[in-house]
């Protein structure tokens, strides 16, 4: 997960998916089925948080920034 410039992004880890092919999805429906994401909710802009499982605790860090 990761808010950079202040827009919250959920990724599933896998580097295979462009924003061509990104879906908008109501933040409630996600804590629904993971109501761990409630953890960061206080996560500021330009950070993300990121997990290798369910079961792994949140390590949060400066998001990378991108030039264009």
């Amino acid at each position: 997960m990761c808010r950079a410039d202040g827009d919250w992004q959920f990724l599933c880890g896998d580097g295979d998916h462009s924003d061509s092919n990104a879906h908008l999805v109501g933040v409630g429906h996600l804590t629904d089925r993971d109501p761990t994401l409630n953890e960061l909710v206080d996560l500021q802009p330009d950070y993300e948080a990121e997990r290798g499982s369910v079961n792994d605790p949140w390590v949060i860090s400066e998001c990378d920034k991108f030039e264009e």
